[in-house]
């Protein structure tokens, strides 16, 4: 009877782990059962905070194999046993499983909408974008263009779409066009991208042996017709506050006129830099200057830049403090200024039947474009998305840019402070969830294996985990007052206390003595009072011998019932207070039988010696 689990040839127990959750969830099911029997115990055990009428299409259930995860499709009909083990855990989380996002097609979904009344945000295609399991944790790489309306930013972006999708193989940058199948653009003088498009799948690559997630964003052009300034505003400034890179693309040179409508945008993320005390507001600008046709600077980036120091950002002693502010505002803004000079690709391009095809571009043209590209996405180019020194990752992402929707949503432009506590608030999360992944992640891979840890090693793998999280937030330079970091710390804290007893519950039921250790409890106790039962029979006191062999059938009973209940998995209160009471049984003979016994032993111990003592002086005397 004591090997009541491991003998089940056609069952198994399994762990269901939650989000946010404190204790495991233990399932009993048939080893033949399909996964939708399996989805379905999930959903009847799902806890409030998971929606299980989406458990399969916005949760990812999976599994640790060796320290890599293996993603189970709740969907299947073919038997758990394929993936599934006795005693695996289950974890489910939240993020779009991989299986969902394997059927979509790679296309721009539409995230933001700009009316009259106010920003619309599409919640189910960013959550798509942002929210897939496999980048959702990862740090965003946010690549934008932005710019004046039929300017070419659609048309450029497909390029940059193109590459990444070609595997970033240079050999092969000459087969790479800017199809229709990318962003869509067309010929025109109508603007054709409304609001901002995101490409639905981003890609994932290697910064430094990190893996980041480039995710390519189109925007609305401004100054046409249908915008006023105030709302062309509001597109740059969501764009910067958004991106860890933000192209803008102008045509031909950065006149004055240029600068002067960046003027707004300029203004406003400086008051922001002001406000966060002295840290920029945004990233990296890089300007784009396409059709360049002047022979002062040489195209490219090299004289890019050295248009953009020498020329453009140059500020001459007779220049008034109109001219002066906006460039100063440029370079408090951005953490990176940057230039491009792009020649023009031909009068191909203007024709209706272009397709984007490099080979109908001027050479010129395609040797800059490969330039632009491969420096594009340099690694030494690439930055996540950051606040102050925290960088932003997707699921981070998808929560910034619908809090700073909502502030732009205001009537007019957000005041200062409404976005610079966003973002303090938006910093502080990042941190947080970015150090409980960091911890959880330590203690999984501890724990959610099939071997049972040692008490005091799992302790001290805690606390290590502990110590090397919170020495982490120590180090990270966040915004807000001391006081709010004081007692975010201590929260981080807390969670971690309260994280760690759900991986010790779940390190106990690998415990095959603890496993058993209730009915053997019984089986000892049962086995003492037949022994004191016998006992009281043998000096002829029936009454206490016949209550002994009572009671201790009655453990038996209480062993068999134990047992039954855990075999069959129901009568599960049963089973708890069984499991408590001989508990109590070991603390109470701990607490007062071990100390009597202990005495009894020293006793037996003195008794012991001091007969030897006597047995080796009458050895003595028999020698004499």
């Amino acid at each position: 009877l004591l090997v009541f689990r491991t003998t089940q040839l056609f069952t198994m127990w399994l762990n269901i782990s939650f989000p946010n959750q404190d204790n495991y969830v233990e399932v009993k099911i048939e080893q033949n059962a399909s996964y939708q029997t399996l989805q379905k115990l999930i959903q009847e055990n799902c806890p409030a905070n998971v929606n299980k009428e989406v458990l399969n299409s916005k949760y990812t259930a999976f599994v640790q194999r060796e320290g890599r995860k293996v993603f189970v499709d709740l969907d299947l009909m073919q038997p758990i046993n394929v993936t599934l083990e006795d005693d695996d855990v289950v974890n489910i989380r939240e993020g779009i499983p991989p299986h969902v996002l394997s059927k979509q097609e790679s296309m721009p979904v539409q995230v933001l909408n700009f009316a009259e009344a106010g920003a619309h945000v599409f919640d189910e295609n960013l959550e798509n974008v942002l929210n897939a399991y496999t980048v959702r944790n990862l740090p965003a790489v946010v690549i934008s263009v932005a710019g004046p309306f039929r300017s070419g930013k659609s048309f450029l972006l497909n390029y940059l779409l193109n590459y990444l999708s070609s595997n970033e193989d240079d050999s092969s940058f000459e087969k790479v066009n800017a199809s229709t199948t990318g962003f869509k653009w067309e010929h025109g003088i109508e603007r054709h991208t409304v609001g901002m498009w995101m490409w639905n799948k981003p890609f994932v690559k290697k910064i430094f042996g990190e893996d980041v997630a480039i995710i390519l964003l189109d925007t609305q052009g401004t100054f046409d017709k249908h915008t006023t300034m105030e709302q062309n505003t509001r597109i740059f400034a969501l764009s910067a506050l958004i991106s860890s890179k933000q192209i803008y693309n102008v045509k031909e040179r950065i006149s004055e006129d240029v600068l002067h409508h960046m003027h707004l945008f300029t203004e406003y993320g400086a008051m922001l830099a002001q406000k966060m005390e002295g840290q920029k507001s945004f990233q990296t600008l890089d300007l784009l200057i396409r059709d360049w046709n002047m022979d002062d600077f040489e195209v490219g980036r090299a004289g890019g830049n050295q248009y953009l120091n020498d020329h453009v950002l140059h500020v001459g002693p007779e220049d008034k403090d109109e001219i002066r502010n906006v460039r100063e505002w440029l370079k408090q803004c951005y953490e990176n200024l940057t230039c491009f000079l792009m020649p023009h690709p031909g009068l191909v391009v203007t024709r209706s039947k272009f397709t984007g095809d490099l080979n109908d571009l001027e050479p010129d043209f395609v040797t800059c474009l490969k330039e632009f590209v491969l420096d594009t996405f340099n690694e030494e180019n690439l930055h996540p998305k950051r606040i102050s020194d925290t960088q932003i990752t997707c699921g981070g992402l998808l929560q910034l840019f619908k809090e700073y929707v909502n502030a732009f949503n205001s009537n007019g432009l957000p005041e200062i402070a409404t976005i610079y506590e966003v973002t303090t608030r938006l910093s502080q999360d990042s941190v947080r969830n970015e150090l409980m992944t960091q911890f959880e992640d330590t203690m999984d891979s501890i724990v959610a294996t099939s071997q049972f840890v040692n008490e005091k090693t799992l302790n001290e793998a805690y606390e290590e985990a502990v110590s090397t999280c919170l020495s982490s937030f120590d180090e990270k330079d966040m915004l807000g007052v001391a006081a709010a970091r004081a007692t975010l710390r201590q929260r981080l804290q807390d969670e971690m206390e309260v994280r760690f007893a759900k991986f010790r519950e779940l390190n106990k039921t690998k415990d095959v003595f603890r496993g058993l250790r209730t009915p053997i409890v019984f089986g000892v106790v049962s086995f003492l009072l037949s022994f004191l039962g016998t006992l009281f029979n043998f000096m002829g006191i029936g009454s206490l011998s016949t209550m002994m062999s009572v009671l201790a059938w009655a453990t038996v009973i209480l062993a068999i019932v134990w047992i039954g209940s855990s075999w069959l998995g129901n009568l599960v209160e049963l089973r708890v207070i069984l499991t408590d009471f001989a508990e109590m049984l070991i603390e109470r003979g701990r607490e007062h039988v071990l100390p009597h016994v202990a005495t009894l032993g020293q006793r037996a111990v003195v008794h012991a010696m001091a007969a030897n003592n006597k047995l080796n002086k009458k050895d003595e005397k028999l020698v004499l």
